[in-house]
């Protein structure tokens, strides 16, 4: 039987497509696995760290993040930077304003910064312990976490940690999308080599970054990323480059959620996208070309198996759909959410290209980028 040439380039590129989601499974796997568990260190007995919470309209969550703070025995000082909120959040944490909570305003964004970044650079100038904790307004902490993690920090003679903890998913929506992503974005960058010193890979989750204060002082705080709409990952680069030893650690201690909701998700995967597509836009057309081929092409693989003499194509379409099953799996239960939810990661996978796709038409159009309810044009510099 004479076999059309398409379906052996079919038959190789699924090939591709399903070795690839292999090597991304092992590298989520294999990075994790080398990186620390908070949950082993001990307590340290100081109580030398100044919390800096920048909050913009998080009325559902300040209250909560506040109160789960004053609980840590390591924290001396909470600063919450109140961002323009145009809710409650302002008067809630005004509410806590003691001697140990201290409540600031950002007044007008000056021209040049991202708001968030601003607010961080804000609470910062008010710290005078040796540690700095910069916490997104939704991240909750218990059982003395921020302690372990000061342990962690000095006996791994670190200069910065950040933690991946458990993501909160409302919805069902969440439960289906946010372990996918969270899959995504620590397969293409292994966790292990965030703490390898020889390895470029650098990157903080944002909803946790303890750093020393002396060495965010050195770095420029953050007037040094002040136009980075990723400022964490823009944050970590800088500190690797300038050759201080930062880390990744996983706990179940701290959550926190990762844009709620259909609209703040695509806005979350354009917020992360759009700096570096605008970088090239012939690479960053590839990029989403190739994405969108290692998200489908099994799923054709699959419609035209019968095409294929060795049958052979079908083995490598269900391996490729396996293995973000798989992927997805896994993340979930790494960021305890519900893993039965992990079969419909084709949901996800359609998503994120959709996103990817919107991102690109945005950048070659120089849509702004809306964050926060706020607009963010293409002169935001790149990472």
């Amino acid at each position: 039987m004479r076999v059309n040439p398409l379906f052996y380039l079919l038959f190789l590129l699924v090939s591709l497509s399903s070795f690839f989601w292999l090597v991304l499974l092992y590298r989520f796997i294999k990075g994790f696995a080398n990186v620390p568990v908070l949950e082993r260190f001990e307590e340290d007995g100081e109580s030398c760290v100044t919390a800096v919470i920048p909050a913009r309209n998080e009325e559902r969550c300040i209250a909560q993040t506040i109160e789960s703070l004053l609980m840590q025995k390591a924290i001396s000082k909470i600063i919450v930077v109140d961002d323009c909120s145009n809710d409650d959040t302002l008067s809630i944490a005004k509410r806590y304003q003691s001697e140990r909570v201290l409540v600031l305003q950002t007044g007008e964004i000056p021209q040049g910064w991202v708001g968030k970044n601003y607010a961080c650079a804000l609470g910062a100038k008010f710290a005078n312990t040796p540690w700095i904790l910069f916490l997104d307004a939704d991240t909750f902490v218990k059982d003395q976490a921020v302690s372990k993690a000061l342990t962690l920090a000095k006996q791994k003679s670190l200069d910065a940690l950040s933690l991946s903890g458990e993501l909160r998913t409302h919805k069902v929506w969440d439960e289906i999308v946010t372990p996918f992503l969270y899959s995504l974005l620590n397969s293409f960058i292994k966790a292990s080599d965030v703490n390898d010193p020889s390895k470029g890979a650098a990157y903080f989750f944002g909803s946790f970054i303890l750093i020393k204060r002396s060495v965010y002082e050195a770095l420029g705080g953050h007037e040094a990323v002040k136009d980075k709409l990723v400022e964490d990952r823009a944050l970590a680069v800088l500190a690797k480059k300038n050759h201080f030893k930062i880390s990744l650690a996983r706990t179940s201690l701290v959550s926190a959620e990762y844009a709620p909701g259909v609209k703040n998700s695509v806005r979350a995967i354009e917020r992360v996208a759009r700096q570096s597509m605008q970088r090239d836009a012939k690479i960053a057309f590839g990029f989403c070309v190739a994405i969108s081929l290692l998200f489908f092409l099994p799923y054709l693989g699959l419609f035209f198996v019968e095409q294929d003499p060795t049958h052979l194509l079908f083995v490598f379409s269900v391996l490729g759909l396996l293995a973000p099953l798989a992927l997805s799996v896994k993340s979930a239960k790494m960021i305890r959410s519900n893993p039965l939810f992990a079969i419909l990661f084709p949901v996800a996978q359609a998503h994120f290209a959709f996103a990817l796709w919107l991102s690109f038409i945005k950048s070659v159009t120089n849509a702004p980028v809306i964050w926060r309810e706020r607009a963010y044009t293409k002169q935001i510099s790149k990472i």
